[in-house]
């Protein structure tokens, strides 16, 4: 795993270099089998595909304060989150 590889939202900009083993056991993460997440603040490109980040995660940050869209899920208790469920 890289440092590049660790960045939300995706760039360019962190390096490829190998992120020591050391470090990636203190990396907290956020199970699978977790209730739904939805998250905001991270400016994801405007032109990003509306979609969830893993099953459980997603970010509803399309860059909406700097021309991009509002976007918002329609969430019906489901355990995973589905892309069709995106709205702007």
């Amino acid at each position: 795993m890289s440092y590049r590889d660790l960045i939300f939202p995706p760039a360019d900009t962190p390096p490829t270099a190998p992120v020591p083993e050391s470090l990636c056991d203190t990396l907290p993460g956020y199970a699978e089998t977790a209730p739904p997440v939805f998250v905001g603040h991270y400016w994801l490109p405007v032109h990003s595909p509306f979609a969830p980040m893993k099953p459980n995660i997603a970010c509803l940050d399309y860059s909406a304060a700097k021309d991009g869209p509002l976007v918002a899920y329609r969430w019906d208790g489901e355990r995973e989150i589905s892309a069709e469920k995106f709205i702007s």
